[in-house]
């Protein structure tokens, strides 16, 4: 399934996030990761798991999918699109009551 040369260089629209604990609690217990940096209102603010990060790109790979060049994909094969690669840089940690920007 390949994809149109026309979408490169394409960018999404800027999508704002407000976090707060309560998500980045929720996220660490749905992957089952109780560790008290993710979960302990007590101690300062939560942290966000390392791989919560996907919660802010999500929109914006959604969006990707109306950019110039993808109506050359059929439903079909949007359907059967395996994500097999994820390029992922911290450099610092998502922290609860901040506003993001993807």
């Amino acid at each position: 399934m390949p994809l149109n040369t026309r979408m490169l260089g394409e960018q999404t629209p800027p999508v704002r996030h407000e976090v707060d604990a309560r998500w980045l609690m929720a996220y660490a217990a749905g992957i089952d990761d109780l560790n008290r940096r993710y979960m302990d209102t007590t101690q300062g603010r939560v942290i966000g798991h390392p791989l919560f990060p996907v919660c802010l790109e999500w929109p914006a790979i959604l969006d990707s999918r109306a950019l110039p060049g993808s109506e050359s994909q059929t439903a079909a094969e949007r359907a059967r699109g395996v994500h097999a690669a994820h390029d992922l840089h911290i450099y610092q940690p998502i922290l609860a009551d901040e506003t993001y920007e993807t």
